[in-house]
């Protein structure tokens, strides 16, 4: 249910929540209680999981969305790709490397 709400939000709407606040009553307005909420996004595998991710972002300098990373080593650059075809034949060739 979250989903399509959070793409709707920032892509449609341009207007991306601003905080934990606008997130967690999002999700109230979805049926999800405001302890239930806070349990999850405090507990220890989604403040590890954060963690990760804000490192990854870092280390691989990530600076947008979509963004796909092959193999923890290629960071795919679609700007000279001119269908489909070619994004999966890249990321099949990529996939196979064997460095």
């Amino acid at each position: 249910k979250f989903s399509p709400e959070i793409f709707k939000r920032i892509q449609v709407e341009r207007n991306p929540p601003k905080d934990r606040a606008e997130v967690k009553a999002m999700f109230e307005s979805l049926g999800v209680k405001a302890a239930d909420f806070d349990g999850a996004v405090d507990s220890f595998a989604v403040t590890g999981l954060v963690s990760q991710y804000d490192h990854n972002t870092e280390g691989f300098n990530i600076r947008g969305v979509p963004s796909t990373l092959v193999n923890g080593k290629y960071l795919v650059k679609t700007e000279s790709l001119k269908s489909e075809d070619e994004y999966k034949a890249l990321i099949q060739f990529l996939l196979a490397k064997k460095e």
